[in-house]
């Protein structure tokens, strides 16, 4: 009897420090409010109740590109958030393999330098700095700053006017989950 009542502590034991483990790995991914990549879409529908994904309804707003992807292997949700105090801010989050693999921050450009310093305070001093020269269609020409920061298998990127001139992104990526879901993506059969 003592032996098995043994066994069993160990086995928990084991069972906790395995646990701990995928605890601890989780924390040092790329988050944003507790959002970890790599977290579980289970826990994340636990965490925000009310948000609505692909495969629940069709959701409205979404680009072809994440509308592509949510009816070929992936689940793609949408939510509003704050950052740097500013409310109403949409975020997408974006799940392959019931696993959190990128989720967009969508906000005003005016806020760009905030989220810049708020960013390089969590996360450091960015791996890549560069700027990139837009046109729009009338011919007019603009700057605008990308940033990149290298976090093992996860990249950060922030992007000023990343859809238009109005509207700035913080990206996060993970590699790994991404390139999966890219190579699934690859093997899907478009049909006109």
């Amino acid at each position: 009897m003592r032996r098995v009542i043994l066994a069993v502590m160990i086995m928990s034991i084991v069972a906790l420090q395995c646990g701990a483990q995928q605890v601890l790995e989780l924390r040092q991914r790329a988050n944003f409010k507790n959002d970890r990549l790599g977290m579980p879409l289970g826990v994340f529908q636990a965490r925000h109740i009310g948000v609505t994904c692909s495969g629940d309804s069709e959701l409205e707003g979404l680009s072809p590109a994440l509308a592509f992807r949510a009816k070929n292997g992936e689940v793609i949700c949408i939510a509003s958030t704050s950052i740097v105090g500013r409310d109403n801010e949409k975020v997408f989050y974006r799940f392959y393999q019931d696993k959190l693999i990128a989720l967009m921050v969508e906000f005003p450009n005016e806020a760009f330098m905030e989220v810049e310093q708020a960013t390089r305070q969590r996360d450091g001093q960015p791996t890549l700095v560069k700027t990139e020269l837009y046109q729009n269609g009338f011919g007019a020409k603009f700057t605008g700053r990308q940033l990149a920061w290298n976090k093992g298998e996860d990249v950060i990127l922030l992007s000023e006017f990343s859809n238009n001139r109005s509207t700035s992104a913080l990206t996060m990526i993970d590699k790994v989950g991404c390139k999966e879901a890219d190579d699934h993506l690859s093997k899907v059969k478009v049909h006109y």
